[in-house]
């Protein structure tokens, strides 16, 4: 497996998409889950994609961006959960967590761990190990490996058009029945999930184009980062800001 020589995130996405992906599978799980044993990430990555339980594709998600406003989105998940949260469009938190490593959270139950586990030209491979919890009910665990491929259409169709892919595992005793059972349920579920995620991702992206100097503000409300990627998020902005702007 290729090594990655840069980290990401979520979308976010990712981050934010590789915990609503687990959140949504793992609701309809009514069992209790036990720890998994500490393999290494590639062994768990190879265990998951051979062997899961439920996988499923998303396809047809398009974003209007530049490829490289897109993808220092997804190389910068915690600057990108920041900035959503600071325009109002996720309530996710994000942060690093060890080489090529992030924790994520959305607010609702859902927490994980994903590592960017390989990276090349339009495509990105995530494993995520995560949990669910509400209250009354046990805590669910589970591990993902997500796929997600990108790619424009050339400069006569702006946007990005992604595909995802879900290999999910559950670590909770005697569940395969049951999500067998519910699989269309889940897929639905997963489906819908998904796409509600790059509806929220548009927003972002149109939030922050329509007044960079406004979006840069807010997010420094956020808290201190780095200077340099500050800048290099404010030429990206700006520049996607007069592309709309030439397209009309």
């Amino acid at each position: 497996m290729a090594s990655p020589r840069q980290s990401l995130p979520c979308l976010s996405a990712p981050g934010r998409a590789t915990v609503l992906l687990l959140a949504g599978l793992l609701v309809f799980l009514p069992a209790g889950a036990p720890p998994v044993a500490l393999l290494p990430v590639e062994s768990q990555v190879r265990e998951v994609r051979e062997h899961p339980l439920l996988a499923h594709t998303v396809s047809g998600l398009r974003v209007n961006s530049s490829l490289p406003l897109y993808e220092f989105l997804l190389t910068h998940p915690d600057i990108t959960a920041a900035l959503a949260r600071a325009l109002g469009a996720a309530r996710y938190r994000v942060s690093p967590d060890g080489e090529n490593g992030y924790r994520g959270e959305d607010g609702k139950g859902a927490k994980g761990h994903f590592t960017l586990v390989e990276r090349a030209e339009g495509r990105r491979v995530y494993f995520v190990q995560g949990t669910y919890d509400k209250p009354l009910l046990p805590t669910i665990a589970g591990r993902l490996v997500f796929v997600m491929e990108y790619r424009t259409n050339g400069p006569g169709d702006p946007g990005i058009e992604n595909r995802i892919q879900g290999f999910v595992r559950i670590d909770t005793p005697i569940v395969g029945t049951l999500v067998k059972l519910a699989r269309p349920l889940v897929k639905r579920s997963m489906d819908k999930k998904v796409r509600h995620l790059f509806e929220k991702v548009a927003h972002l992206l149109d939030a922050a184009s329509a007044d960079p100097p406004e979006a840069l503000r807010r997010l420094a409300e956020d808290g201190p980062r780095a200077p340099q990627d500050l800048e290099t998020l404010r030429l990206l902005l700006e520049a996607e800001r007069a592309r709309r702007a030439a397209a009309g």
